[in-house]
């Protein structure tokens, strides 16, 4: 692309460096043609002024071409014509895209700038570099005009139908002074609303707003509390305060500002100043406050003719959020241009929509308490200090408010569980079209997104390189702004997409509260905004000389603490930058209401002076650190607490404690089966020795691997011991795997042979059939006892690839966790154990040699009795069975059969354990109820890690409120566990990340596949880890949740979805038992689900749905249901997912159109196919599906309030019901409870009546 002059006009060097000079206030001379403009302090806002003189000058100028080439030579060639891509780079740092500092951090593309406000007058500095053509005034008529897009994110947002709705955008300030006279104040207040049309401008219900001659509500009132004691003067301030800090104006009467003014003993006053943004924008407020401190003392304004309104007419093409009718004349003389420009930003932004991600993705909490209400958390950044960060950024080739962007961007990364991830980010977008468009009340207020990706480790420096040139290119495309983008993204995805973060920089636009405004009202000592479907908006803001950082968040809408761990390492990281932490006062939260603090005492550096003799700070070790966020000090010592788990470590093997009990008392019983079946320890050891010279005899040595391959019962147990007395590893196989896996399995294991029943042929392997085995007439004399680091067992597992992996795991590692939990359960000879496992899954290795090493009985089933709970019943009474360890949904199974006409039937159970699988919160007080004598735990681990590893104990059956599934817990003994974020960095409570799992219960690797066991099994820190690929999160209390497989998260229109969190959503319903959720579809993938109702209740869909839409968000919300009575499971009592995915699959296609069957619903469907730009549309279809947004519902409503004569439908309706089967109906129950029933369906059939005619036959009858 080439930047040339228009017509020729071209600019030199001299004239180049006099501009800059002039706005950096330095001589020219002090401005050679290689100096980095950005080192010498040149920042986005005077770069953008210059822009817009040399643009009406007829030079073409691309901003994001100067802020990548700071230096006078550079822009010589930019502004003479030449060619970007063969541009020199000599005067720019190398390899580096500089920007300057920018209002809201974006450098904008071209003709965008904020206004210069004088800081004492707040009006307009106007010089020869922002001098405008003026445009005629044309009064405001009083007729509706179009709200521009913020307005109408704003005005939608309010309401209590929209996600994160129900607040006002506003910004209110307390200012503490004295002797402020009411009268004069009040006179100054109807000046002000006379002097801006804004400030008395309402808001209609069809997204439009209308001028008035003064608003329809007070706004002004003074309370006298002169003669109040102290104390309760207090509580009365803190009541006015309540009042007002989450108060929506109603603005539908054109109250959009309300002032309001205390009197208070001694003299002092306390000024309340609250400004809806539907009429102010943050420069706005300065202007207004500005004007209300000099109208109080009686100055005469110079005249402020040019309007809000007419600003907005002259800019329809990128600045009104509707189409609605309009009156004032004049559009700009560069509307095309700028058009011309908007449509190719669009494009670059239609380009990029299905590569964007989402906003971030914070912890939340479950249940939102008080929705509504927000807290600000602030620092101040004394001169000092600003002046040492802004050193260090500058000489590293990065603006200021990049530099802070960053560290925000790397906090909010920190705490999110997807590194890569959208901001949103304010703009200040004043056209410098007239000579009084800077003293203009409104809300000029565009946005731009910016894509952040903190995936990877860097430096701090270099981060924010990055991210400043990411923020180049956003912000060279910002014609189309973040808000038409993330419409788009909802039309793509077919949902509304929100960017709920915001950050929000004001440098270099001067004090917020100039010295004319503390002067007159006094100091702010109480400052706090609100924005809908907002929940964390940062601000930085100059104050006295120094910044003011703010957070106003939603303070209940995240867990507690998390905002304030944010919030700390937010300013730690600053200070780092700056160097210097003793020069941040004290940090304060909202009970201070972001007061300015206390001065400090400044200590200036030791530093060289530059060549103005100011010292520059160019330090900070921070920036070479890598970028990131540390846990905080109180989390890492939690961790550390709760992993401190160093205890005895066992020698034995997993046979070891078998025999000696064996020998000790052949006579125990050790296992017992049904109907009279037992085999004693001598009876047993003498078995198992028999099969391990068996194995010798067929060749088997020290190391080798045997496969099992036996029905369930008690000859697998003679099997496995008989495996390992042979010193050899067993493979369990599963009795009715298929032939080919089975080869599979043996060929990876190395298995020289099978134990398994007489008669069977497997190929290529000996078979040795058990039962002669078991009489082999050269037992061996002994066991044999190896090293504890040897394999006792390889388990296959199913693998990513189809292909079975087998985990091999050593005696230690095994025996770390049957030695953990035998002692924290105190188990011994009086204990029996039910065996309920699968011998291929891991939970069989403590029920068999967790009682065994203990002198206990393992008491087995069948395989016919592996899937009968009233066996199982039956059992635990009859062998008082004291232990049970097994997936939750065999318990889940054994508590429904317990007969509910007994007391107690399971009494005998005193230890229960849970491992494999989600824990439902309902199990521990199930369990209670038939056996009030047992303990509860859920426990977490993998195969890899030996069984389990970690353990929840459930005590009294109490279970918080907020849980949905029973947690992790915490490690087992000699066990670890961290969870690690994509850079390998320790993730924050609350927030998700991969599960590692150390210590010694970790295996040994995968048999026969070393890449994949390099892949999940790493050593960090000295320690190896197993990477489990599950999802998980640390609590405060040093617990560890469970969220589900990595591998289970899929993309739903463009939003990551993480189906365990579904599941654990729907389980949470009243009545749903079981849920498992899937995607089904390719080329638009839905979510759906499966539901097990609790036995005995009768559950309805709609009801589910609904119920799971108060606890996820509505992307997450499965779009159909499926009701079974019983859930398909594995072999391993697991969900069977192929099971449950072809049930859903069957449901699939099932979605027909759906016709309009009243004239209500056909009157609609017509009116919003049309907004739609589509054919049909059936009145069950989803408007946001379809690609509606804010603003065609805004459209779609205006029409049907008009053509339909429905003037009390809102925008809010469409929102809520989404189809029009739904608005038909919220239309006709308003009309239903009003009285006038019937005019609705004659109206709409009159609608369709005409809508029907041709224009000749509307012409002849009009």
């Amino acid at each position: 692309m080439q930047t040339a002059p228009a017509g020729g006009a071209g600019i030199d060097r001299t004239e180049i460096r006099a501009a800059i000079a002039r706005h950096l206030d330095i001589t020219p001379d002090a401005v050679a043609g290689a100096d980095d403009l950005i080192q010498l302090g040149l920042d986005s806002i005077r770069t953008m002024k210059l822009a817009g003189a040399w643009r009406k000058r007829g030079i073409a100028v691309n901003f994001a071409l100067l802020a990548a080439h700071p230096t006078v030579d550079a822009w010589y060639a930019l502004l003479n014509g030449a060619d970007p891509e063969n541009l020199s780079l000599d005067g720019a740092l190398p390899g580096v895209v500089d920007s300057a500092a920018l209002p809201n951090l974006v450098d904008l593309p071209d003709g965008v700038r904020p206004g210069p406000v004088d800081s004492a007058a707040g009006h307009a500095a106007p010089t020869d570099d922002t001098a405008a053509s003026e445009p005629a005034i044309v009064p405001d008529d009083g007729t509706p005009f179009a709200l521009a897009p913020m307005q109408h994110a704003y005005w939608i947002g309010r309401s209590d139908a929209q996600e994160l709705g129900g607040v006002a955008a506003h910004l209110y300030v307390e200012f503490d002074g004295a002797d402020v006279y009411p009268e004069r104040l009040e006179q100054a207040v109807g000046q002000l609303l006379s002097r801006h049309p804004m400030l008395r401008t309402r808001f209609l219900p069809d997204g439009t707003q209308q001028t008035l001659d003064r608003p329809g509500r007070a706004v002004f009132g003074v309370t006298d509390l002169r003669e109040v004691p102290a104390v309760e003067a207090q509580r009365r301030l803190e009541e006015l305060r309540g009042a007002r800090t989450h108060q929506r104006m109603a603005v539908e009467d054109g109250q959009v500002i309300d002032i309001a003014l205390t009197r208070l003993a001694d003299g002092r006053t306390r000024l309340h100043l609250d400004v809806d943004m539907l009429a102010a924008d943050a420069m706005s407020y300065r202007i207004l406050i500005t004007d209300l401190a000099r109208l109080y003392h009686g100055e005469q304004l110079p005249p402020q003719d040019y309007t809000f309104r007419q600003y907005l007419a002259e800019h329809r093409h990128d600045s009104t959020a509707t189409q609605q009718p309009d009156t004032v004349a004049g559009a700009g003389q560069g509307a095309s241009a700028i058009a011309d420009e908007r449509t190719r930003d669009r494009a670059w932004w239609q380009d990029r929509l299905s590569e964007l991600p989402g906003a971030p993705e914070l912890p939340l909490a479950q249940h939102i308490s008080e929705p509504n209400r927000t807290i600000r958390l602030h620092r101040w950044l004394s001169p000092q200090a600003k002046a040492q960060v802004f050193d260090a950024a500058h000489a590293r080739g990065i603006t200021p408010a990049m530099a802070l962007a960053s560290v925000f961007a790397e906090t909010i990364g920190g705490w999110s569980a997807q590194r890569r991830f959208l901001l949103n980010l304010p703009l200040f977008h004043r056209e410098p079209v007239h000579p009084q468009v800077d003293g203009v009340v409104g809300d000029f207020t565009s946005s731009v997104l910016l894509e952040v990706d903190v995936t990877e480790p860097a430096t701090v420096a270099d981060r924010a390189r990055a991210l400043q040139q990411r923020l180049h290119e956003a912000g060279a495309h910002s014609a189309y702004s973040g808000l038409e983008v993330l419409r788009d993204l909802g039309r793509h995805r077919g949902e509304p997409v929100l960017a709920p973060i915001v950050y929000t920089s004001a440098l270099n636009l001067g004090e917020l509260f100039p010295d004319t405004v503390t002067a007159t009202f006094g100091d702010p000592v109480w400052i706090i905004s609100q924005g809908p479907q907002v929940l964390l908006d940062a601000q930085i803001t100059e104050v006295r000389g120094g910044l003011l950082l703010n957070w106003d968040i939603r303070e209940s809408a995240f867990p507690a603490g998390v905002v304030d761990a944010m919030f700390a390492r937010y300013i730690e990281a600053i200070e780092r930058l700056g160097g210097q932490p003793s020069e941040f006062a004290e940090a304060g939260s909202s009970e201070s209401g972001g007061a300015q603090p206390r001065e400090t005492e400044q200590v200036s550096p030791v530093v060289p002076a530059d060549a103005a003799g100011r010292a520059r700070f160019t330090g900070g070790a921070g920036w070479q650190a890598e970028a990131g966020v540390r846990i905080p000090v109180e989390q890492a010592a939690t961790r550390a607490r709760v992993n401190a788990t160093g205890g005895p470590v066992s020698g034995g093997l997993l046979h070891t404690g078998f025999f000696a009990n064996a020998a000790t008392n052949p006579s125990a019983p050790a296992v017992l089966w049904e109907p009279t079946g037992q085999l004693t320890y001598g009876e047993l050891a003498a078995d198992a020795l028999a099969v391990a010279g068996a194995l010798r005899e067929a060749g088997v040595t020290p190391g080798d691997s045997v496969a099992v391959q036996l029905p369930k019962g008690p000859d697998q147990i003679v099997a496995v011991l008989g495996v390992l007395a042979a010193g050899a590893v067993y493979v369990p196989i599963g009795f009715d795997q298929p032939a080919a896996r089975r080869a599979e399995i043996l060929g990876t294991a190395g298995a020289l042979a099978v134990l398994t029943v007489g008669g069977a042929r497997i190929p290529d392997v000996r078979a040795i059939d058990l039962a002669e085995a078991r009489t082999h007439r050269e037992p061996l004399a002994r066991p044999l006892f190896g090293d504890p680091e040897n394999i006792a067992y390889v388990l296959f597992t199913s693998g990513s690839t189809g292909k079975p992996k087998g985990v091999e795991v050593s005696h230690r590692a095994a025996m770390n966790t049957i030695d953990d939990l035998n002692e924290r359960f105190a188990l011994g000879p009086a204990d029996r154990a039910l065996g309920l496992s699968a011998l291929e899954f891991d939970l069989s290795v403590y029920d068999i040699f967790g009682l065994l090493a203990v002198g206990g009985a393992v008491v087995t089933v069948d395989e016919a009795q592996r899937t009968d709970p009233a066996v199982w019943v039956e059992l635990v009474r009859r062998h008082q069975i004291s232990m049970l360890n097994c997936v939750p949904s065999l318990l889940d199974m054994l508590l429904t059969a317990a007969p509910s006409t007994e007391s107690q039937p399971l009494a005998s159970l005193r230890a229960v354990i849970l491992g494999g699988d989600w824990v439902d919160v309902a199990l521990p007080a199930r369990l209670a109820a038939v056996a009030p004598n047992s303990r509860f735990a859920g426990l977490g681990g993998a195969t890899e890690t030996a069984i389990h590893s970690t353990i929840c104990e459930v005590v009294d059956a109490r279970v918080p409120v907020e849980w949905t599934a029973v947690p992790y817990g915490t490690p087992l003994r000699n066990v670890q566990c961290r969870v690690v974020g994509p850079a390998g960095n320790d993730c924050p409570d609350w927030v998700s990340g991969e599960l590692w799992i150390g210590g010694d219960g970790v295996a040994t690797g995968y048999r026969g596949d070393p890449e994949r066991t390099a892949d999940r099994f790493v050593t960090h820190e000295g320690l190896r880890w197993y990477r489990t690929g599950d999802l998980a999160r640390y609590l405060p209390d040093g617990g560890l949740e469970f969220l589900g497989r990595a591998d289970h998260q899929v993309k739903i229109r463009g939003y990551r979805v993480e189906l365990g969190e579904v599941e654990s959503a729907l389980r949470a319903v009243p009545g749903v038992r079981h849920a498992v959720a899937a995607v089904v579809g390719t080329a638009a993938p839905k979510l759906v689900a499966l539901v097990v109702p609790t036995p005995g209740t009768a559950i309805d869909v709609d009801t589910v749905l609904a119920a799971t839409a108060e606890l996820v968000p509505v992307y997450m919300v499965p779009t159909r249901l499926e009701l079974l009575a019983e859930l398909p499971l594995t072999s391993n009592a697991k969900p069977d997912r192929k099971a449950i995915r072809a049930v859903l699959d069957k449901g699939e296609g099932t979605d027909e159109f759906v016709a309009p069957r009243t004239d209500l619903e056909r009157a609609l469907a017509a009116v919003i196919a049309e907004v739609l730009v589509t054919e049909q549309i059936g009145v069950t279809d989803d408007f946001f599906a379809l690609g509606g947004d804010s603003v065609l519902a805004t459209t779609a409503v205006a029409r049907i309030r008009e053509w339909l004569d429905a003037p009390d439908t809102i925008v809010a309706d469409l929102f809520t019901a989404r189809t029009v089967e739904g608005l038909a109906a919220r239309m006709s129950q308003r009309e239903a409870e009003s009285g006038d029933t019937g005019r609705l369906a004659a109206v709409a059939a009159l609608y369709l009546e005409v809508a029907a005619m041709t224009d000749d036959e509307i012409l002849a009858q009009s």
